[in-house]
């Protein structure tokens, strides 16, 4: 039974809020034009965060072979750490996929954060749900769907992902910006298949 909300949206926003799903098949032939990558990447940096601690970096993938090559770089590591993943994996030739990861997603946004200072570290899971919140609801309004993906949070995964940052953006102040920590990601794209939201089960509680 797919998802029906319970009120009319007043406006485009909360539209695009009700009709965002999380999306495991994106067509990779049809790339996201700059324009837009640039508009979801300023998205996430108008994102509340903790403190005004603004700890959030965001790594832009653009392209289906780096999103595949980034993707290919972890999925042992996350298979390892996350055998309910296994499913999914075994079935990746069955859907057509050239990583699990970000489902084929032509572009992807993966957001660290300082691990060293203490104090901040507890506002990371907060403030990268903030922005990936703001990328996806963004990335509906534009009419693309998208996927968090929050399976590499092993060390080993998260240790893999790193590595391939590193390597590929020597641009990022990593000894001046500490130790970082690898937080939620998100792919965006045209779907290849369109599916329904599912079913939203009656969670609200009102105080009296």
């Amino acid at each position: 039974m797919p998802y029906s909300p319970a009120v009319s949206a007043p406006n485009h926003t909360i539209q695009a809020i009700f009709d965002r799903k999380s999306c495991r098949s994106f067509n990779p032939s049809h790339p996201l034009s700059k324009e837009t990558i640039d508009v979801l990447a300023e998205c996430a940096k108008a994102s509340p965060s903790a403190c005004n601690y603004q700890n959030i970096n965001v790594f832009v993938l653009n392209g289906i072979d780096k999103t595949t090559e980034f993707g290919l770089s972890v999925e042992p590591y996350v298979l390892e750490e996350k055998p309910f993943m296994r499913g999914i994996a075994a079935s990746k030739d069955k859907m057509g996929l050239k990583s699990f990861i970000f489902y084929d997603a032509p572009v992807a946004f993966v957001m660290t954060g300082n691990a060293r200072d203490e104090s901040k570290i507890r506002t990371l899971s907060a403030d990268s749900g903030h922005c990936s919140q703001s990328i996806m609801i963004g990335a509906k309004s534009l009419g693309y769907d998208s996927i968090c993906v929050g399976c590499m949070s092993g060390p080993k995964a998260s240790e893999a992902a790193l590595k391939y940052l590193k390597e590929h953006c020597p641009d990022f102040p990593w000894e001046d910006k500490g130790k970082q920590k690898l937080l939620l990601s998100v792919g965006v794209g045209i779907p290849k298949i369109e599916k329904g939201k599912p079913f939203k089960k009656d969670n609200i509680y009102h105080i009296k």
